[in-house]
């Protein structure tokens, strides 16, 4: 698994790179929270797509989040270009520091 930041990871098989934003904490059947050997918290995870290439999945994560970014925001053309601008950039270096630790 590539882990992207606190939410968002990329899962790797041998064929595909699984886009995927972290959801709700697991639960057991009676109500208690699952955790791992070492009591760290275990997550559900949203699928967002299967992607052929790490590049592609990469890219479909900077949709997304620039998306999200953009959501429920009261903003001019104007500004909303900048943010995407903003994104761009950030998901330019993000994709080489990925890129370069792999």
């Amino acid at each position: 698994m590539i882990k992207i930041n606190d939410v968002w990871s990329i899962a790797v098989d041998p064929y595909n790179y699984a886009l995927q934003k972290r959801g709700s904490q697991k639960k057991n059947k009676d109500g208690s929270l699952v955790t791992d050997k070492n009591g760290n918290p275990q997550y559900l995870y949203i699928s967002y797509g299967y992607y052929n290439t790490l590049e592609k999945a990469l890219a479909a994560f900077a949709r997304n989040t620039c998306r999200e970014s953009l959501i429920d925001k009261d903003m001019t053309v104007g500004e909303a270009l900048q943010l995407i601008d903003s994104k761009y950039n950030e998901m330019c270096e993000l994709i080489k520091k990925l890129t370069h630790d792999i």
